[in-house]
């Protein structure tokens, strides 16, 4: 692109960084395979994620379905509620911003696709994984300061593959950079359901994973055990 023409397109979306993608990241995305045997993904124990969607522990957990929500000037302020699921979360037409701040979520499950999100804050909670992250078509900021998975090394590739969507320009307020969208693009399509369903993505082997396999081995994994993420279900009773 010319000067010029870069100007032009900052103009029209100044959100959006225009600066050339690096070598390393034009020759990843033009090399399938070696993107595939580049990242990978981990897998691990589903047992915290149980306990806090079903109330395990003395002090149980708390939903959504007991929460009063009120959506006022585009807002839902949900800070502070001790809320450990969104279970009970509506589509709601009007919201602009979701404030989940200081709260217990492990991860967004029952977070349905909100049809004007903007905003979302996630800071101070306990979420380890982006199971259940569906896509969001009109976000713009996302944060997640102060969550586990915020020791990911590759989290914010993680948002991007769930929130594949040129609207989201930044994220824990660190502006969207061209060649993480550009790897998030090619990473899409092999990554989305099983970040869904809690798997994280790397670069390097996790030592304590249940599972931990390259992207080429994954598909082969993936081909005789089906990734579809589905919301999940109380327990039977006994």
């Amino acid at each position: 692109d010319t000067k010029a023409s870069m100007a032009r397109k900052e103009a029209i979306a100044p959100h959006i960084t225009y600066q050339s993608p690096c070598d390393h990241v034009k020759r990843l995305v033009a090399d399938e395979r070696r993107l595939l045997r580049t990242y990978r993904l981990s897998f691990h124990s589903k047992a915290p994620q149980q306990q806090a969607h079903w109330g395990g522990g003395a002090g149980g957990g708390r939903t959504l379905e007991t929460v009063r929500i009120m959506c006022g000037l585009g807002a839902v302020s949900l800070r502070n509620q001790s809320l450990t699921s969104l279970r009970g979360m509506a589509v709601m037409d009007d919201m602009v911003a979701l404030y989940l701040q200081n709260n217990q979520l492990v991860d967004l499950a029952y977070l349905p696709a909100q049809p004007k999100l903007k905003e979302l804050r996630l800071e101070d909670n306990a979420v380890q994984t982006l199971r259940g992250f569906k896509h969001q078509p009109h976000l713009e900021k996302v944060w997640l300061d102060g969550n586990p998975i915020r020791d990911a090394a590759q989290y914010r590739l993680m948002v991007l593959c769930l929130q594949p969507s040129s609207t989201l320009r930044a994220i824990d307020d660190k502006q969207v950079e061209r060649d993480e969208r550009m790897l998030a693009q090619s990473l899409h399509p092999h990554v989305v359901d099983a970040l869904l369903e809690g798997w994280v993505l790397d670069t390097v082997p996790h030592p304590n994973a249940e599972i931990d396999l390259s992207l080429e081995d994954f598909q082969e994994y993936a081909r005789t055990h089906p990734i579809t993420f589905a919301d999940p279900s109380p327990p039977s009773s006994p």
